[in-house]
């Protein structure tokens, strides 16, 4: 009963869901109109009865950065972060080794841009932009092979073993002119082509989100930071899935149309309204997806449930089945989402864990201190599991 009313009420909250809002058009565009209402916390434990956090060991060996991508394959936590180096963590937090090649050697990368790991494979794909190419090392690190990309990219996702979709945001090259493109990296052909990227953009609307992608089974989403669609891409092409509406707050079309002289330009102009936007950190769900999104300024959380046709926007959140009755503020505490295959991982800055005075959890961790490595909290997600409904 707990959950159907949680249901209801953020059902109510929120408002329905339409096909067809403000001039977007698509037969099965899924559109989820946003407010700048107030809410109730949301409570992660809906998402699936298996979660666990994890105290991620702190040693000068494998001190974590500003975290650009997590991952949770194998039984370990991957961890990508600004200081150019993947740390593996086994599922109690003990440090297992990490892999960094940062270097201009043949076999070497400047900066991890991206990446994938296969778990079946044991195989550790990164990205660099800067020397364009798809670097593939083995579990420990160990270089197994390159594959030169002629263009600029930012982003990729594996579709298969040989298929992936490469993103190269609003960069035009001289041999793409296309955001999404499917490159088959053992024959090293192009199959298709996606999303024309508009001239204007190009000239200053250049941005590396915390990710573009989310994958769960064999559904691919994707997202941009200024776009309020979500699009399911494969192999056949890239379709609007849903619209977050934001009603009067949204970016109007010609806003983007101004001429920028660079990023810097566009965002101080930007800052210079009460926009509402998004879409970013998103989490591709069974159910439907969970993203953050921007309103009044501020980070705020859209879930999406296809199933029951309903969604919701939070700030706050709770983990009833972990943390009892824990409010955590999402702004506050800087916490951020990330998901690959059938886990979501998050994490928050560490003074949540500090200020808690919590007996059981001070029992369970300890003391806490600003420069530990994070919490993060892993979440397996079950095939067509809905909890809400139990």
């Amino acid at each position: 009963m707990k959950y159907i009313y949680i249901v209801i009420s953020f059902f109510f909250l929120l408002g329905c869901v339409g096909r067809n809002t403000n001039g977007v058009q698509s037969n099965d565009l899924i559109v989820i109109p946003i407010s700048s209402k107030a809410y109730l916390p949301f409570d992660l434990s809906v998402l699936s009865n298996e979660a666990f956090y994890v105290k991620l060991a702190t040693e000068d060996s494998c001190l974590v950065g500003k975290i650009d991508k997590m991952c949770y394959v194998n039984d370990h936590i991957i961890i990508g972060s600004d200081n150019n180096t993947l740390l593996f963590f086994n599922k109690d937090g003990a440090f297992d080794h990490k892999i960094c090649r940062q270097g201009d050697g043949p076999n070497e990368y400047i900066r991890i841009s991206d990446f994938s790991v296969d778990g079946k494979k044991n195989i550790v794909s990164i990205l660099d932009t800067r020397k364009k190419q798809l670097l593939q090392y083995d579990w420990y690190g160990n270089f197994v092979g390159a594959t030169s990309l002629n263009y600029w990219v930012i982003g990729f996702q594996p579709l298969n073993d040989s298929i992936n979709i490469l993103y190269s945001g609003n960069q035009i090259s001289t041999d793409n002119k296309y955001k999404l493109v499917l490159y088959d990296s053992y024959s090293h052909i192009i199959s298709d082509r996606f999303y024309p990227i508009s001239p204007m953009k190009s000239n200053y609307l250049h941005m590396h989100s915390a990710n573009n992608f989310s994958r769960y089974g064999n559904e691919v989403l994707f997202c941009e930071l200024y776009n309020d669609t979500i699009y399911s891409v494969s192999s056949s092409g890239c379709v609007p899935l849903y619209y977050v509406d934001f009603g009067d707050k949204k970016v109007p079309s010609s806003f983007y149309e101004n001429k920028f002289d660079n990023i810097m330009e566009f965002q101080n102009k930007f800052s210079k309204h009460d926009f509402f936007y998004g879409i970013n950190s998103l989490v591709n769900l069974s159910t439907g997806f969970m993203a953050s999104c921007f309103i009044k300024r501020k980070k705020h959380f859209v879930y999406y449930d296809k199933t029951l046709q309903y969604g919701v926007v939070f700030k706050q959140l709770t983990d009833t089945m972990n943390l009892g009755d824990i409010v955590i503020d999402a702004v506050e505490h800087k916490v951020d989402f990330y998901s690959d295959g059938g886990y979501i991982l998050m994490h928050a800055d560490n003074e949540l864990y500090m200020q808690k005075k919590d007996l059981a959890l001070r029992e369970r961790w300890g003391d806490v201190e600003i420069e530990d490595n994070p919490i993060v909290r892993v979440c397996k997600l079950e095939n067509n599991y809905n909890s809400v409904m139990k």
